[in-house]
This record gives structure tokens, sequence and C-alpha cells, in this order.
């Protein structure tokens, strides 16, 4: 026995389906263009994510060669000079017997203060107002 087929009940069947699938690729492609945008921008913004890195890097070694170095020097020559205050105060303090050892007299905080002074106030410094006590 030899079947038919009614070829027409076929056509409506892939004419039923021919929309929707029509339409679910229609999505899919506007799915996949939305997709190729964000991955567009997602790299856009590693990219300057990785460029803003190495501006922070650089501002950082910037700051230690401009700023952190500059100050570095300005402390230890600000030691150096009240290291060196002190040296000259103490050979004054042993000459005039004011200071000997820890025992510091009235009259060598007096001396310092004037050394001090006379720095601050007068063209030598107090390192040189010191050594000439």
């Amino acid at each position: 026995m030899a079947q038919t087929f009614d070829l027409s009940v076929l056509f409506k069947m892939v004419d039923r389906f021919s929309s929707p699938l029509k339409q679910a690729m229609h999505s899919f492609n506007k799915f996949s263009e939305q997709a190729k945008k964000a991955n567009s921008v997602t790299r856009q913004f590693g990219m300057n994510v990785s460029d803003m890195g190495r501006k922070v890097r650089g501002f950082g070694a910037m700051l230690s060669v401009g700023v952190t170095l500059p100050l570095t020097l300005l402390a230890k020559s600000a030691i150096g000079v009240a290291r060196d205050f002190d040296r000259s105060m103490n050979m004054v303090g042993a000459v005039t017997r004011t200071k000997i050892g820890d025992e510091i007299k009235p009259a060598f905080i007096e001396l310092r203060k004037e050394a001090k002074r006379l720095g601050a106030s007068t063209i030598f410094t107090t390192q040189q107002v010191a050594d000439g006590m």
C-alpha cells in the first residue's frame, strides 16, 4: 500500500515555522551585533585602564624624583646644619666651661640663644656665629 502525502499540509507547516524562524534569526543577529559592540567597549575600557596605570606609575616616579628626593636632601642638609651648630656650641661650652659633659650652666643656654639671634638678624649664619664665639 502506497502512502500519499498532501503537499499542501507540508507547505502550510513550513509557512507557519518560517516567520518565527525569521524573527529568531533577526533577534540572534541583533544580539550578535550588541555582543560585538560590548566587546569593543570592554576592550577600549581595558586599554584606558592600562593607559591610566602607566600614567600613575609615571606620576609616582616623577614624585619620587621631583618631590621626595629634594625633600630628603633638604632634611639631610637641615640635620647637618643643626649637627654642625651643636658641635660648634659644644666647643664654645668647653672653652668657656659653661657645658661640661651633661652639665649645662645657664650661661651656656644664653650663649646658644645669642648665637641663634645673631644668626637670624645678621649676615652670618648661626654656624658662623657659633664658630666665632
